[in-house]
Formats: C-alpha cells, structure tokens, sequence
C-alpha cells in the first residue's frame, strides 16, 4: 500500500531488536524505521551464544526524537533511554523523496558487525569515574558496504 508514497517515513516497533543496529532504517519503496523498546531489548537469534535475551537485557530502554530540517530532511535521533545516550550517528532521510537519495537501501540482509580475532579492549580513564571509561581500539567499524 506504501509502495506508491516514497515520502512515508514510517515508525513501527514491537520488534524489541535495538535501534544502535544499522538494519533498523531500511529504505526500498519509502523508509521503515524500527523505532526500539521501552521495555526489555532482544538480539536476533543465533547472534549471541548468551540466547536472544543476554544479561542485563532489561536495562535496555530506547527512543527516537526525529525532525524535519528548514530543507526538507527528517534527522532521526536515536535515543538510549537508560543511560541518557544518543547512539549515533543520526539517520538522515534526505529529500527530495522520490527515492533518488535512499541511502539505507542495502541495510536489510547486512552481516552485523564484529570484533577482529586479534581485538585487545582497551580502557581509557580520563577523570577517574566510572561513567568515563570508554573502551576503544577494539571494534571493527561497520560501513554498510
């Protein structure tokens, strides 16, 4: 029934999947945007040997805050709840909303992103709270390629 409106944005949830995972903006026909849980979050089966609920699954709790710019482009923030974060970065959905500018178009049937056998974590302490210990060097950045 979308098909025919390549300007719908539209923002569904009860997938409980979060919304820090790339695959939850998909653009085909017009744009899908899986919008999180406010209540316990799920991981796609057979991704994690912990099962689709790992530890502490309960305090995931997310949202989006979109915005249509003086442009035309909606900027969707995506919003961790629980610990006051924004997952970044935004999803823009560009206009003119003919499908020219669907740049989340190849998200769907992506491998989701890993760690490098030789990763080693790393923890930087800036001020000696628990709030700033970012761990880096130990991610491989997904690209969407």
């Amino acid at each position: 029934m979308l098909n025919q409106y390549p300007q719908a944005v539209v923002f569904s949830g009860h997938s409980h999947f979060p919304i820090g995972n790339p695959r939850s903006i998909y653009q085909n026909k017009f744009t899908s945007v899986n919008d999180g849980s406010t209540t316990y979050s799920e991981v796609e089966p057979k991704i994690l040997s912990a099962g689709i609920h790992p530890e502490k699954y309960t305090n995931i709790t997310e949202g989006l805050i979109a915005a249509v710019q003086p442009n035309g482009n909606v900027e969707i923030e995506r919003w961790d709840t629980y610990r006051n974060e924004e997952i970044l970065p935004k999803w823009t959905v560009e206009a003119p909303f003919d499908g020219s500018k669907f740049t989340y178009k190849n998200h769907k049937d992506t491998v989701a992103p890993v760690f490098p056998e030789e990763a080693k974590p790393k923890v930087a302490v800036s001020d000696n709270t628990p709030a700033s210990c970012p761990l880096t060097g130990c991610i491989k950045i997904w690209r969407g390629k």
